[in-house]
């Protein structure tokens, strides 16, 4: 999830910079796997600059995400459980074990 000061179309390329995850699992039909979110701000944002890595970031706003995904999820049948979350660092650990998984699973 980008956090930015202006909504910007399907497909936009963003500088960005990490910070943080929100790690979750989701369950539909039964079937349960790892989704976590990763969390950055647009680096041009002025509304969003001061955001810090999430380890820093105020538990309102962890709060608003984590409750924005679960709300999400429940409209679409599923259902979305955090499990933990964790800074940039975290986030990069998460996002190259998922690129690994990728690569295995498709040769």
């Amino acid at each position: 999830m980008v956090l930015m000061g202006e909504p910007a179309h399907v497909g936009c390329m963003l500088d960005v910079r990490t910070v943080g995850v929100i790690e979750a699992e989701q369950t539909q039909d039964g079937k349960t796997q790892s989704n976590c979110r990763v969390l950055a701000v647009a680096v041009r944002s002025y509304s969003h600059e001061n955001i810090a890595p999430s380890s820093h970031m105020s538990q309102s706003v962890l709060d608003q995400l984590e409750q924005f995904f679960i709300s999400y999820n429940k409209l679409h049948g599923k259902k979305f459980k955090v499990t933990g979350g964790g800074g940039p660092k975290r986030a990069l650990t998460i996002v190259k074990n998922g690129m690994k998984a990728f690569d295995k699973k498709n040769g």
